[in-house]
């Protein structure tokens, strides 16, 4: 394969990563969660849509909508719900919007950090009676997760730097794919990949630790949560991350002549571990 196809074949199969993962990631951002029963053959039908956080200081806002497939109306919308660590629920009453399909209700409010699991019920005039999600009261729940409020510039700056570090990576990838496809790959090819690795892991660097720690002290009044003091999924993903990226900067110090495939993997194996990070939702748990 001549140079130039072989450049050719990088970029378009850099160009075709990046758009899929971009879509797959802007997919995820814009589908908000759905629970819904619209099946008409169905006793009661229903369309809820979770919001997971709230600001600390104010009730958290339940909206639904209930309504039956049969002569029966809709008796009565509950919502159960519990603190961690709780075991018994607390239930309210779900008022109905005028006559229509709409019920609301609040959630009391909790302090930073802190959240409630909850889960509604609704029963009709003839007897049938549905829960939401179909599971519950087993676990998982809904939760809302009160949350304080950021230094906004802070924030900006780590939105930039996480995304600085994917369009960094983005470039690692194509200069990998040519040290891999090419037979005698030029060094500058390897200098370029390992230059955009250092700004990609530099950049990933500084948005999820010092200002990561920041944005969630500031957030849930935690500043760290993984390894070795906790187990917080967003924190630990974020520091396997850092280290992988580290250690592929510091090993390919050492790489001799010849060993631009060798580096071209080790960035392959962190495009796939880098892409299962980002698919982890943030602040993810475990109920």
């Amino acid at each position: 394969m001549m140079p130039q196809a072989k450049e050719r074949l990088a970029l378009s199969a850099t160009i075709l990563v990046a758009g899929v993962l971009l879509a797959v990631g802007f997919s995820f951002m814009i589908t908000p969660e759905m629970h819904r029963q619209l099946d008409p053959g169905q006793p009661i039908g229903y369309l809820f849509v979770p919001d997971d956080d709230q600001f600390e200081g104010t009730p958290h806002f339940l909206q639904g909508s209930f309504w039956t497939h049969t002569d029966a109306t809709i008796a009565e919308v509950k919502v159960h719900y519990r603190r961690k660590g709780e075991q018994a629920f607390t239930s309210s009453t779900i008022q109905r919007v005028k006559e229509g399909r709409s019920f609301v209700d609040e959630l009391p409010s909790l302090k930073k950090g802190e959240r409630l699991f909850y889960y509604l019920e609704a029963s009709d005039t003839a007897g049938n009676r549905v829960v939401v999600p179909s599971w519950a009261p087993s676990p998982p729940l809904f939760y809302v997760t009160f949350e304080g409020r950021p230094w906004k510039p802070g924030l900006i700056v780590h939105i930039v730097l996480v995304m600085g570090a994917v369009l960094f990576l983005a470039h690692a990838f194509y200069y990998a794919l040519e040290l891999l496809v090419s037979a005698n790959a030029p060094p500058l090819a390897h200098m370029r990949c390992r230059k955009n690795i250092l700004w990609s892991w530099a950049c990933f660097t500084m948005a999820t630790l010092p200002l990561g720690f920041l944005i969630a002290y500031q957030t849930f009044g935690k500043g760290w949560g993984g390894w070795p003091i906790g187990d917080d999924i967003t924190d630990n993903k974020s520091l396997i991350t850092v280290l992988y990226w580290g250690f592929v900067l510091l090993a390919s110090r050492r790489f001799g002549k010849g060993s631009g495939k060798r580096l071209g993997w080790m960035v392959m194996g962190g495009i796939v571990l880098t892409t299962v990070v980002y698919l982890i939702p943030h602040s993810f748990f475990f109920q």
